[in-house]
């Protein structure tokens, strides 16, 4: 679940974003739901090593298979899911190539893609400029939907019972014995 802290940067976010160029607002709204999501999902699992070190600040994963796994958790739907991968696979016809931008004919067919934004008007728009806003609207609005909707969802993390900590046995009888692990 997302902290105060993070709604803050999210304002912050969302004004700073408005000074960006077109490019830089759909690499950074990217980040910005990636770190969303990360957040989230950690807010779903144990406390633990394992999970800090597949979802913690060090995570190598992007925002696709963050939203799998948030789909997976149920923290986001299908469509939401299905707007990000494709918003993931935008940026990074972006992000990692300099010549590419809102004029790429691949990066206009991902964005003609996104059946989730619906643009009132955009018969009368060129086609870099529907792309662009596609491509920023979901940005943007996911950001603000998710960042409320994670805010307001508790965890369902399992946080009770005992572990064992160690079998032993005795190969000769079979007899075997757990010990609990200390907390």
């Amino acid at each position: 679940m997302p902290s105060k802290a993070t709604n803050q940067d999210a304002s912050g976010f969302l004004t700073r974003l408005n000074g960006e160029s077109p490019r830089s607002r759909i690499i950074l709204a990217s980040g910005f739901l990636e770190e969303l999501l990360r957040c989230a999902i950690l807010s779903r699992l144990a406390d633990n090593k394992s999970s800090k070190s597949l979802f913690g600040d060090d995570s190598t994963f992007g925002l696709t298979i963050l939203a799998k796994y948030a789909h997976a958790l149920g923290l986001i739907g299908a469509e939401e899911f299905d707007a990000l991968k494709k918003l993931a696979r935008a940026r990074n016809a972006i992000a990692h190539s300099w010549s590419t931008d809102f004029t790429t004919p691949a990066v206009q067919k991902i964005a003609r893609s996104i059946q989730f934004v619906v643009i009132q008007g955009e018969n009368e728009m060129a086609e870099h400029q529907k792309c662009f806003a596609r491509l920023d609207y979901l940005g943007v609005y996911l950001t603000e939907e998710l960042l409320n909707r994670f805010e307001k969802t508790p965890p369902t993390v399992y946080e009770g019972g005992n572990f064992a900590g160690k079998l032993v046995v005795q190969p000769r009888t079979g007899k075997h014995e757990f010990t609990i692990a200390p907390s």
